[in-house]
Order: structure tokens, then C-alpha cells, then sequence
């Protein structure tokens, strides 16, 4: 998340997500702060406003990688519809498959 966003700046969008606002489902979702506002103190205060981590612009890719990998990798998968029955109907059309 950027911290200097257009209308809520990212600390502000950070501490609303993690009291809920995004709905309670919601609320430990990783927010990586990335700026390039990379001032003493800047990510302390991005820490302390929620978020989980930091990365200052410019940045390396790995180093985002590493950050995306970080915080996804360990999720939880979402789950997906189950596969239909051989030969159930298409809904779309009414037809067998």
C-alpha cells in the first residue's frame, strides 16, 4: 500500500482495515507499506499504524517478490466450487456436457 494515497493516505487506510471498516473478514489481510518516503521513523510508523511490512521505492523485484511470497504463501487456499458430476447439465445452457 502506498502511504500517500489520494484521499485516505495509507496509514490512515492501514489503521481503518485493521479496525474493521473493510468488514471484519477482513481485517488481519497483509498490508505491505511501499513508499518512497523512506525517512528515519517511516517504518516504525507504518508498522505501528498495522501494516506488516515495508518496503522503500526504489525497490528491487525480489525484494517485492520476497514480501508477496511472505505474506501468501502460508494463506490458507481458498476454496473452489466443486467439480459437477459427469454428464450433470450446463446451467448456462441446459444441455449435457
Amino acid at each position: 500500500m502506498d502511504i500517500q494515497l489520494p484521499v485516505m493516505n495509507g496509514l490512515d487506510a492501514a489503521k481503518a482495515i485493521r479496525a474493521g471498516a473493510a468488514g471484519a473478514e477482513r481485517r488481519d489481510t497483509p498490508i505491505v507499506a511501499m513508499t518512497a518516503h523512506a525517512f528515519k521513523g517511516s517504518r516504525e510508523r507504518c508498522l505501528e499504524a498495522g501494516m506488516d511490512d515495508y518496503i522503500g521505492k526504489p525497490f528491487r523485484p525480489a525484494e517485492l517478490i520476497a514480501a508477496v511470497e511472505r505474506w501468501t504463501l502460508g494463506a490458507a487456499p481458498v476454496e473452489s466450487a466443486p467439480e459437477p458430476p459427469a454428464g450433470a447439465a450446463n446451467r448456462s445452457s441446459g444441455h449435457a456436457e
